[in-house]
């Protein structure tokens, strides 16, 4: 049963089976890995930039409600205003934690040896709302990416194995490819690593400014082997051209 919080290497064939990629599979395709995002890892790896800006307005506006002179706080509902003003302000630098929460569930991760794919709810609000992978997705909800677009990819791991695989320089906002694939040459793109894939290790996971739900597969548990799995299959993927 496909359910939040996965990170199947090698899956057995019921879970590939339940993930409804088994009619995708192409002549010598298997799959390698099952994930999605849970719910602690969605909230703790779509930290923004931002969020230390605007927590520092909410404590600067929390310090505000305590030099208030006695007139003003004569002043039927100036203060509970204040408050509300201060919650606000908190549950705002949070907002993007609170909607990959929400958006965690519409995603499933699948790796085979041939392609990264994702199969998308298109029954959550938001998805219809932003039009998630529309365009780049068939009927049942599937977007397949060939390995090739994932020379390149930054994998970022945080403690307990959770992070991200951020693809936003060759996936778009929607889910939509940029450049041609035949330009893709065989050679790491981290030449002195020689890595494909290159994994970064961070105490604290973000969300950098151009991704977006699309461009990163966030949210995963046991990124780091993910990653070096990733840069496997690019190699071998590769070479092959």
């Amino acid at each position: 049963m496909i359910k939040r919080g996965l990170s199947i290497f090698d899956p057995p064939n019921d879970l590939v089976d339940a993930s409804g990629v088994t009619p995708k599979l192409g002549e010598g395709e298997r799959v390698l890995w099952i994930g999605t995002p849970g719910w602690f890892s969605s909230f703790f790896c779509t930290n923004s930039w931002g969020m230390p800006a605007v927590l520092v307005a909410a404590f600067i506006l929390y310090r505000g409600l305590y030099v208030r002179t006695a007139a003003q706080y004569a002043i039927d509902g100036l203060i509970a205003w204040r408050w509300g003003v201060v919650g606000f302000t908190v549950f705002f630098a949070f907002i993007i934690n609170f909607v990959a929460l929400y958006m965690g569930g519409a995603f499933v991760y699948i790796l085979t040896t041939k392609r990264m794919m994702v199969k998308v709810d298109r029954t959550r609000l938001l998805v219809r709302l932003f039009q998630y992978f529309k365009k780049v997705s068939d009927a049942d909800g599937f977007a397949a990416y060939d390995l090739r677009y994932l020379n390149g990819a930054r994998v970022y791991a945080g403690p307990l194995g959770y992070g991200n695989v951020s693809v936003s320089y060759k996936v778009g906002t929607f889910g939509s490819l940029r450049g041609d694939l035949d330009t893709y040459k065989s050679e790491p793109v981290f030449r002195r690593a020689r890595r494909y894939v290159k994994v970064y290790f961070r105490s604290v996971v973000f969300f950098h400014p151009a991704e977006t739900f699309c461009n990163v597969y966030f949210g995963i548990k046991d990124v780091d082997r993910l990653g070096d799995l990733l840069n496997d299959q690019c190699a071998a993927h590769l070479s092959k051209r």
